[in-house]
């Protein structure tokens, strides 16, 4: 696990887990003091498993997740579906992903 770093707002970005490729409905779980998002694919259940003991998770929508962030938050991924995802669409922020998100659903 890496070390983390807390900014003002209670976290300095943003890190995503899993390998779904990602859509605003998709449920994730997330440990927001940590600053970690977890899909439920094999890969983000892993993860998940490893903050759930440091933190309380919590249960909602990526879309959620992602309209309750500062849309100038980084967003985070690391040898993944969504860093993969993230390099594709050239995505830096809360508002990039959200962005992206969007432009696809609406395709």
């Amino acid at each position: 696990m890496r070390l983390e770093v807390l900014s003002e707002s209670g976290i300095l970005g943003m890190w995503f887990y899993g390998d779904s490729r990602p859509s605003k409905s998709d449920g994730v779980i997330v440990f927001r003091l940590r600053g970690v998002a977890c899909d439920y694919t094999e890969c983000g259940i892993f993860i998940a498993s490893k903050y759930a003991t440091l933190e309380k998770p919590v249960k909602m929508t990526l879309g959620e997740l992602l309209e309750s962030l500062p849309k100038d938050e980084r967003v985070y991924a690391d040898n993944n579906g969504f860093s993969k995802f993230f390099r594709e669409h050239g995505i830096k922020t809360v508002g990039d992903f959200l962005r992206v998100l969007e432009a696809l659903e609406s395709e």
